[in-house]
């Protein structure tokens, strides 16, 4: 792991607004939340993820397909993006 890298990503993160809009009924209600969901779409694809994809909601899913034979058994990671107004 290569600290200064981690945290440079991290700045990425924090500096898109991602604020939620209050009073808005769409999701996402902001256009950072969408633009922030993009850019960890791309940086999937980098690290060679497959179906790599962001609905219109905002949702991002991938794929990594097992490197090994005979394939084990499927492990999901989740992680959940959330804003509020009052941030």
């Amino acid at each position: 792991m290569n600290p200064e890298r981690l945290l440079n990503r991290f700045l990425e993160y924090v500096a898109v607004e991602t604020t939620s809009v209050e009073g808005v009924s769409e999701y996402p209600s902001s256009p950072g939340q969408l633009r922030l969901g993009q850019r960890i779409v791309e940086e999937l694809r980098q690290l060679g993820l497959q179906q790599v994809e962001q609905d219109a909601h905002g949702l991002v899913w991938a794929s990594l397909p097992a490197n090994v034979d005979p394939p084990g058994a499927t492990i999901a990671f989740l992680a959940h993006l959330d804003t509020s107004p009052e941030a």
